[in-house]
C-alpha cells in the first residue's frame, strides 16, 4: 500500500514537467542581416569621413613636429640657452598635444561609430523580436555563436530580412 501511494506521489510531482510548453530555438545570421542593412552603408561612410577628418588634422600635427624639429637640430648649437630651452620645451609640449589628440580621436572615433550603428542593431533586433513572437519561438540564437545546429535547425534570418525589407 505504502508503495503505490509512493509511485502515485511521484507520479503527480513529476505531472507538471510534463505539461510544460515545449521550448522553439531558431537560429539568426545577425552578421549577414547587419551587413545587408541599407543604413549601414550611410553609417560606415559617415564614419570613414570622420577617421579622414581625424587623420588629416593629426598630419598636420605631425607636420608642425617635423618642422620644430628640424628647426632644433639646425639652429640648436647657434640659440642661447634660454632660447633653446624655450624650443625644447615647444617640442615637448607638441608631442604632448599630439599624444592627447591621438588619443581622444580614437576615443570619438569608436563613439561616434557606436551611436551610428546602435539604431541599425537595435532594428535588427526588434525585427527579430517581432519575428521570434510571431513564429513562438522561445530562445533564438546567433548563428555566428553555435557551436552545433542539426539539419532540421530553424534558422530565421530570411524572414528576419524579410521584416526589415531586405530584398536579397
Amino acid at each position: 500500500m505504502k508503495r503505490i501511494i509512493l509511485v502515485l506521489v511521484l507520479c503527480l510531482a513529476c505531472l507538471p514537467m510534463f505539461s510544460q510548453k515545449a521550448v522553439k530555438l531558431a537560429h539568426v545570421d545577425v552578421q549577414a542581416i547587419f551587413g545587408e542593412m541599407p543604413e549601414k552603408a550611410a553609417a560606415t561612410k559617415e564614419v570613414e569621413d570622420y577617421a579622414k577628418t581625424l587623420e588629416d588634422q593629426m598630419q598636420v600635427m605631425y607636420k608642425e613636429y617635423e618642422t620644430k624639429m628640424k628647426e632644433y637640430s639646425e639652429n640648436k648649437d647657434t640659440w642661447s640657452p634660454l632660447i633653446r630651452q624655450d624650443k625644447e620645451e615647444a617640442i615637448m609640449s607638441l608631442q604632448t598635444r599630439i599624444q592627447n589628440f591621438q588619443q581622444q580621436a580614437e576615443t570619438d572615433l569608436q563613439n561616434r561609430e557606436a551611436a551610428l550603428l546602435e539604431p541599425i542593431t537595435n532594428k535588427i533586433k526588434e525585427a527579430i523580436s517581432t519575428v521570434a513572437s510571431e513564429q513562438g519561438f522561445t530562445y533564438v540564437y546567433d548563428k555566428t555563436t553555435l557551436l552545433y545546429s542539426s539539419p532540421d535547425a530553424v534558422d530565421i534570418t530570411g524572414d528576419v530580412k524579410a521584416k526589415l525589407g531586405i530584398k536579397k
